[in-house]
C-alpha cells in the first residue's frame, strides 16, 4: 500500500457492501400485487412493467430519489385506471417501507473495511443513496466514523462525483482508490476523475455494467476479495 503513496479508498454501497434487493424489491412487489389485484390483471405483467421503468429513470437519472417511486406508481395507476388516492396511499406505504429498511451486510464486509483501516487508508463511502437513509444505515452497521459522500440522487454519478469525494478526504486522485459495481457509475467515473486504481465487483444486474471494458480493471465478485485484489494487481 505504501509503495503505491495510497491514502484512501472510495467505497459504494448499495450491492458493494450490501444486498439492498430484498429491502426495495419486496415493498415493490407488494405494491403491483395489490394493483393488479385491485384492477383484475397479473401481478406479472405489473411486476414486469415496473421494473421497465425503473431501468429506464436508471439509465436517465441513475438515482433512488423517493420521487421516482411516486412518479412510477402514479404512472402505472393511470395506466391500469386506479383510484389516485388509494395509489397515492399505496406508494407512500411503499416508500416508506424502502425507505425505513437497513439492508444485511454481505459477508466479509467487516473485516475487509477493518483491513483496509488497519493498513493506513482513510475510507469513505461514495454513494447515490439519500443522505438520511445512508446515515441511518451507517449507524445500524456500526460505520458512523467512516465519512460519506451522497451524490445527488436525482442524477446519475459520474467523474464530478469522485472528485468531490476525493475532496472531502483532502486528497488528490492519483492517492485513492476506487470500489464500486457500477461500471459507469463507479468504476469509469471514478476514471474520469483521475483516479486509475479501481476494483470493479461484478455487479448483480447487467444494466449496471455498462460499456465495460473488464481488461481495464481488476474484477471481483464480492467484497471479500477486494484486498487480493488489491494485493494481485497493484502490489
Amino acid at each position: 500500500m505504501a509503495k503505491n503513496n495510497w491514502r484512501g479508498i472510495g467505497v459504494d454501497i448499495d450491492h458493494s457492501i450490501c444486498d439492498s434487493g430484498p429491502v426495495w424489491d419486496a415493498p415493490m412487489q407488494q405494491f403491483c400485487e395489490r394493483v393488479a389485484w385491485e384492477c383484475g390483471v397479473s401481478s406479472a405483467e405489473v411486476w414486469g412493467l415496473w421494473r421497465n421503468m425503473n431501468d429506464d429513470i436508471y439509465l436517465t437519472s441513475g438515482g433512488v430519489h423517493p420521487s421516482k417511486y411516486h412518479r412510477m406508481g402514479m404512472r402505472i395507476a393511470s395506466k391500469y385506471g386506479l383510484d389516485f388516492e388509494r395509489a397515492r396511499q399505496w406508494v407512500g406505504e411503499m416508500r416508506r417501507q424502502i425507505y425505513s429498511a437497513v439492508p444485511e451486510l454481505y459477508p466479509k464486509t467487516r473485516e475487509t473495511l477493518a483491513i483496509l483501516r488497519e493498513v493506513g487508508l482513510l475510507r469513505i463511502f461514495v454513494t447515490h443513496a439519500p443522505v438520511g437513509l445512508t446515515s441511518m444505515r451507517l449507524r445500524t452497521w456500526g460505520f458512523e466514523e467512516i465519512p460519506a459522500f451522497s451524490e445527488s440522487t436525482l442524477r446519475q454519478k459520474d467523474g464530478a462525483t469522485w472528485v468531490n469525494a476525493v475532496a472531502k478526504l483532502g486528497l488528490k486522485p492519483q492517492e485513492m482508490i476506487a470500489v464500486g459495481d457500477s461500471w459507469p457509475g463507479d468504476i469509469e467515473a471514478a476514471g474520469k476523475a483521475g483516479i486509475t486504481a479501481r476494483v470493479w465487483i461484478r455487479p448483480k444486474w447487467k444494466i449496471l455494467e455498462g460499456k465495460c471494458k473488464k481488461e481495464e480493471v481488476p474484477t471481483i465478485e464480492d467484497i471479500g476479495q477486494l484486498v487480493q485484489a488489491i494485493i494481485d494487481n497493484f502490489g
